[in-house]
């Protein structure tokens, strides 16, 4: 899995390619084009992979923050819900992981990176995204003016590719080769809108009520938390899921900023 980002598409200064690629058969498996880096957007792209295909084996991946935290000096760092967060250098590093490995190895999937300082350890992926510019990006660049229309061509595009193109190390096209075996079916009692998602804590007020991101979610009267503390599984942009001691409480609607009273 990897990232790579692109200029002026759909009038944007960057857009950035997510995608993952099935190291045997050359796959791809899934890709999305998005307007930021973010481990959010990210967990969606394994997501798709895992509600096509099933539950692969393990994910190769770089040493970016998203995956995997990294040293400095006297101190180790993470990405917390898409920000940094340090640490002293007290803390046992190994106890440290990601929250994308965190969804990873609640579904049995361990995460692997590349020994850094050897960025040619991903040389089938960079290729791919070079195929991509080459074959794909350049001939949408004018034709594409949404990044829902630039989605919808690049997943047209990725059926043509998996079923017609011939790769010269293998010689096979990447349905002719591909495992099914490699992946497990999803056992039917994971929901994975509990796997792929940020997490939190809130305590709950006086008035049944938490706050996010500087917005008052006010909980169902059936369930009276007052005092207690709640879990959040967040879906930026779509919705909250709150649980209290491992039990579903409910499901909230996120509420978004106004992008223009911000500017303001």
């Amino acid at each position: 899995m990897d990232t790579s980002s692109f200029r002026g598409l759909c009038g944007y200064k960057r857009v950035y390619l997510i995608l993952t690629l099935d190291d045997y058969s050359r796959r791809i498996l899934s890709g999305k084009f998005v307007l930021s880096d973010t481990v959010y957007n990210n967990m969606l792209v394994l997501r798709e992979v895992i509600e096509r295909y099933g539950l692969f084996k393990m994910l190769y991946t770089d040493n970016a923050s998203l995956f995997n935290f990294i040293r400095y000096k006297r101190d180790t760092w993470r990405v917390y819900h898409g920000q940094m967060r340090f640490y002293e250098n007290k803390i046992n590093p190994e106890e440290i992981t990601t929250e994308i490995e965190q969804a990873l190895l609640q579904l049995g999937i361990p995460l692997l990176t590349h020994y850094p300082g050897h960025p040619r350890a991903k040389g089938k992926i960079e290729r791919m995204f070079r195929f991509i510019e080459g074959r794909f990006v350049e001939e949408v660049r004018k034709g594409a003016t949404r990044l829902v229309q630039l989605n919808n061509l690049f997943q047209a595009w990725i059926n043509w590719y998996n079923k017609n193109w011939r790769n010269r190390d293998t010689d096979c096209t990447p349905e002719e080769r591909k495992t099914p075996s490699v992946f497990r079916p999803l056992s039917k009692d994971t929901n994975l809108d509990d796997v792929f998602c940020l997490k939190d804590t809130r305590r709950v007020d006086k008035t049944n009520s938490f706050s996010y991101e500087g917005f008052i979610y006010k909980l169902n009267y059936k369930y009276n938390l007052v005092g207690s503390k709640v879990e959040l599984h967040i879906h930026p942009g779509n919705k909250i899921r709150v649980f209290h001691k491992g039990t579903f409480i409910q499901e909230i609607l996120y509420q978004k900023h106004d992008i223009l009273s911000l500017k303001q």
